[in-house]
């Protein structure tokens, strides 16, 4: 008999925040990520470049909530440009891609 894994509860999921950001490559983010955080960081942080959302040379990265400024200050060292936050996708979207 299989038993399923029951879900985490919201309050125990990791939360999630969504930067925006404008780059003319969107590679150049997870590299930045890497060698600024190392390995380990980026385990923590978690990050998701989204490639479908990325348009005009502006995209989204997801990344847990907790490590917001490191991210930032990472993607400033390359100039990447932050454009906003935000915790919600779709907010993130309509408010700073369109």
């Amino acid at each position: 008999m299989k038993t399923k894994m029951k879900r985490l509860l919201p309050s125990l999921r990791e939360k999630k925040r969504y930067i925006v950001f404008e780059t003319t490559n969107p590679n150049k983010v997870d590299k930045a990520l890497k060698d600024f955080l190392g390995i380990l960081g980026m385990s923590k942080v978690n990050p998701l470049v989204m490639k479908d959302k990325f348009k005009k040379n502006r995209g989204i990265v997801r990344i847990n909530h907790a490590y917001k400024d490191e991210v930032i200050m990472a993607l400033s060292l390359v100039n990447v440009k932050v454009i906003g936050v935000s915790g919600i996708l779709k907010k993130a979207d309509e408010k700073y891609l369109r």
